[in-house]
């Protein structure tokens, strides 16, 4: 398989093969797993079941980022789509059971426990100027957003990662936005 891939032809052809088995078992799996029919699924969509048919159909092939947003809509999830690089692509393709499609629907205590413990999320920069003292030193102020159960009336640090993988922290002062 791997000698296959080196032919751009092949491997685009068997990563779109890929896609659409990916979404058609995980909407399939998902809708099962909630022990929904598909015209069950298809009123939450406020659509009709053959349009949950072709959905789950990998033939299909034509689906849209709408419809998509419309089934994680449904099931209460959010859409994730990446491009990510081969080799994280082929190990996000290897496994395509039912237990490994499974996700659950959204829960305060889930998603409050994640972000109570990870960085504040950055929304926008708002000063960006390189210290006189350093080529390497980069000074920055940030309007930030965070959960309001970890603001705080003290400094933050907050890391950045750049392409390079070169990881910059930065010290801000949290404040509401």
């Amino acid at each position: 398989m791997l000698d296959r891939m080196k032919d751009p032809e092949f491997r685009h052809a068997y990563a779109e093969d890929q896609a659409r088995l990916r979404v058609s078992f995980l909407v399939r799996a998902l809708r099962e797993s909630r022990n929904l029919s598909q015209r069950e699924l298809a009123a939450m969509m406020s659509t009709t079941q053959s349009v949950v048919a072709r959905i789950e159909d990998p033939d299909y092939g034509s689906l849209t980022v709408k419809t998509l947003l419309n089934v994680a809509k449904a099931l209460d999830l959010p859409l994730y789509i990446d491009l990510p690089e081969w080799p994280d692509w082929l190990a996000l393709m290897e496994d395509q059971t039912n237990e490994a499609l499974q996700r659950d629907s959204f829960s305060y205590e889930a998603c409050a426990s994640v972000l109570d413990t990870t960085q504040v999320a950055v929304v926008a920069p708002t000063m960006m100027a390189l210290s006189s003292t350093s080529p390497y030193l980069i000074h920055a102020e940030y309007q930030i957003s965070t959960p309001a159960s970890i603001i705080e009336d003290q400094p933050r640090q907050v890391s950045f990662k750049t392409a390079r993988d070169n990881s910059y922290l930065f010290q801000t002062q949290a404040y509401h936005t």
